[in-house]
């Protein structure tokens, strides 16, 4: 189930598709409605991707953190404009990114809750906007993660295995046991003791090969549109 409780379909009518999000505010979180959901989702291990980030993007907090991770740079000439425009678009909706910080906080109290019972969490974010960027995006979406109660254990495991099985390749990858691929990344610091540490990189392998993560990011300056 990918985007938590914002893509319930028992939560609210759609209409084409398009996320009610008054709907949503009006829920009701703790209601008996959102039990019997969570409690089919557990008893079914039925996996849940939340993509916080997904919904996180109004609000200068965003471009800000496109600032520091320098993402401006992976843009084409054409994406570059586009996304200046939309970023300020974006960030001059106050009323939006008030709505949208009411919105997280149930969707971090619903995965919260579906985490306490045993649910399955994988990580993930979404390709729908460019900006969240591979390799960068899905840091945030630990912290996320973080901020819905999951321990850092647990986290890495979401960033992982649990990924890994949902996608059908955990036999080869997703842990490190004999037999599987080597795809390991080297960090600073430790991720157990603070998640944002994730963001550290000094090595990655991708089965057995190294590579240099600012190498690795440099191939991919002015490819997004």
């Amino acid at each position: 189930v990918e985007h938590g409780f914002f893509t319930v379909s028992e939560f609210y009518t759609a209409l084409s598709g398009k996320i009610d999000d008054s709907a949503l505010e009006a829920l009701d979180i703790n209601s008996d409605l959102v039990r019997r959901v969570q409690a089919l989702l557990v008893e079914k291990q039925t996996a849940v991707t939340p993509t916080c980030l997904t919904f996180r993007l109004t609000g200068k907090w965003f471009t800000d953190w496109m600032d520091k991770v320098d993402a401006w740079r992976y843009l084409s000439a054409e994406g570059l404009e586009k996304q200046k425009n939309m970023r300020e678009d974006m960030d001059s909706k106050p009323e939006a990114y008030d709505q949208e910080q009411r919105l997280i906080e149930k969707q971090y109290k619903y995965v919260g809750e579906l985490y306490k019972q045993g649910a399955r969490i994988f990580a993930g974010t979404d390709p729908s906007y460019p900006m969240m960027i591979p390799g960068e995006a899905l840091w945030l979406e630990a912290e996320n993660l973080a901020r819905c109660g999951l321990s850092t254990t647990d986290i890495l495991r979401a960033l992982t295995i649990e990924a890994a099985k949902e996608l059908g390749v955990s036999e080869i990858t997703g842990s490190i046991a004999v037999g599987k691929e080597a795809d390991l990344i080297l960090l600073a610091k430790d991720p157990l003791q603070d998640i944002r540490n994730l963001s550290n990189l000094q090595r990655v392998w991708k089965a057995g090969k190294a590579y240099d993560p600012k190498t690795l990011k440099d191939m991919a300056v002015g490819k997004l549109r």
